[in-house]
């Protein structure tokens, strides 16, 4: 069990340090584009949803 873990751990993290911790290559640097007002509301409502469900899953277990 904790092997698996500690060997899942090392695994998940290379993914993160290559992800955000390694220089991006030329050229491919960070993109300053603006989320569009569509993208915005409907990202907030899946936020506000996901919380929501997150503290009263009784009312949507019950619902289904």
């Amino acid at each position: 069990g904790v092997l698996l873990s500690v060997v899942a751990l090392a695994y998940y993290l290379r993914i993160v340090i290559a992800m955000w911790m390694q220089p991006t290559a030329e050229g491919h640097g960070d993109s300053n584009v603006p989320a569009t007002r569509a993208a915005t509301i409907a990202s907030l409502v899946c936020a506000v949803l996901v919380v929501w469900m997150g503290m009263m899953p009784r009312m949507f277990l019950d619902a289904m």
